[in-house]
């Protein structure tokens, strides 16, 4: 339920509709750490058909591949690091952050080079070479990472805390407790 959540916050986020609200407010903004973060969240923006105008393609490309690429970032590692990450003394909350920012840079990466063995002259839309356009996708990365992991932190909030698994369901290396000759000495139950 929860990775449904961050899912439809992703796809809302993500939507053209919303794009255009956060296109206006960056142009309100102007420079500054506000527009970084409109920038960021832009970033990973879809398209269903992306624009003809080459330098918009550039940018509904590297849109649909940085939201597939979050998609399936959230769906395979927020359950896995963030839901069984013990609840108490942050621990979550670094595994939230941490999952966020790591999803984020990936796909990024994966972004950035989609983008520029593509076209490499489409690197061009994002700086003077294919380097400025590694550094603008990296901490359009970091910063959308650091959102989409405090978003994960605030949905698993109220989760309860992980429960740890005894030595009678699996031990060390996936052996199953029936198959050791002793399990009582682990706390088991024969």
């Amino acid at each position: 339920m929860r990775v449904a959540l961050l899912c439809v916050c992703l796809v809302t986020a993500g939507s053209p509709w919303a794009r255009e609200v956060l296109l206006d407010a960056w142009a309100a903004q102007g420079d500054g750490g506000a527009a970084m973060v409109y920038r960021a969240l832009l970033a990973q923006g879809w398209e269903p058909s992306p624009e003809s105008d080459p330098y918009m393609r550039v940018a509904d490309l590297r849109g649909n591949v940085t939201f597939l690429v979050l998609l399936a970032g959230v769906v395979l590692l927020v359950p896995r690091l963030v839901g069984r990450a013990p609840a108490a003394r942050g621990v979550r909350l670094a595994a939230a952050v941490g999952t966020g920012v790591l999803v984020s840079l990936v796909a990024a990466v994966v972004a950035w080079a989609v983008v520029v063995f593509t076209d490499p002259a489409a690197a061009l839309v994002f700086g003077r070479d294919t380097g400025d356009a590694f550094v603008l996708f990296a901490v359009d990365g970091l910063v959308f990472g650091t959102l989409l992991g405090a978003l994960t932190a605030l949905v698993h909030a109220g989760a309860p805390p992980r429960t740890n698994r005894s030595a009678c369901g699996v031990l060390a290396y996936g052996i199953p407790a029936r198959a050791v000759s002793r399990p009582e000495r682990f706390g088991c139950r024969g």
